[in-house]
């Protein structure tokens, strides 16, 4: 099998990734194509070492030589203020391209860094472009993921616009959901690796009351978060009316999540 050289800074040769045994295939925009389409360029995959808590993916104002897709773990993107204060944009799951709304451009606009030991695959620029030129589905995919992002900055403006602590974190917990299901992974249960800190300060709020929330849907039933980090969502129409996502109850009978 050809081996590549990775590109980041490390001489080690790697192993063209498997597509077909990928486990974020679907919600990839390479890997959820046709084979015939996508076996051809595999080979131009990059796969680089996993990124550990803390690492960074790249930098504001680095240069953009590769498309990032984030095969395992999570991400935070951010920008820095004139102090030097995180302002986090949006956090990145499985199947994510951290820095999306970059592509064109000749450089990053801001930071992205890993919580967790996280996996990336890494498509060159030419081979992207090649894509977006020549294969119809893969365009699609983009701009489906480029207006989903946008989609995300709008909801993300109404997170914050809402009146209470109360609100702000019902709504993003229903935010995590909707975007869960969205790439055909549970929307039940998912992981939670955020911290409190970096959920506050994506929410414009003190940790604090992040935890004092958390703590009070918990012992209201309306989820659970164990050890490991996995969150178990056990009442999520509640969740959605105490975030004002859904309409009231209306006689209809309550809904679970199993």
């Amino acid at each position: 099998m050809r081996t590549l050289q990775c590109r980041s800074g490390t001489n080690s040769p790697l192993e063209a990734p498997s597509c077909r045994n990928c486990p974020v295939s679907t919600a990839c925009p390479i890997g959820g194509l046709p084979e015939p389409q996508r076996q051809p360029h595999e080979y131009a995959i990059q796969r680089p070492p996993p990124l550990h808590r803390g690492d960074t993916l790249f930098a504001a104002g680095s240069p953009i030589a590769s498309i990032s897709v984030l095969r395992a773990g999570s991400m935070k993107r951010f920008v820095l203020d004139s102090k030097g204060e995180e302002h986090i944009l949006q956090f990145n799951h499985p199947g994510d391209i951290p820095g999306i709304e970059d592509i064109g451009g000749s450089s990053h606009q801001g930071h992205a860094q890993a919580l967790e030991t996280s996996s990336i695959c890494r498509i060159p620029i030419p081979l992207f472009s090649e894509f977006m030129a020549a294969d119809g589905d893969f365009r699609r995919s983009i701009y489906q993921r480029l207006s989903r992002h946008f989609s995300s900055i709008t909801e993300h403006a109404l997170v914050l616009a809402r009146g209470s602590t109360t609100e702000r974190v019902a709504a993003f917990v229903v935010q995590l959901s909707r975007t869960q299901a969205r790439r055909g992974f549970s929307n039940c249960q998912f992981r939670f690796s955020m911290s409190r800190y970096d959920i506050a300060n994506y929410l414009g709020m003190a940790s604090e009351s992040v935890s004092r929330v958390l703590t009070g849907f918990q012992e209201l039933g309306l989820l659970s978060v164990n050890r490991r980090g996995m969150l178990q969502i056990h009442d999520l129409e509640t969740l959605q009316q105490l975030g004002r996502q859904s309409a009231p109850h209306n006689g209809r009978k309550k809904q679970y999540c199993a």
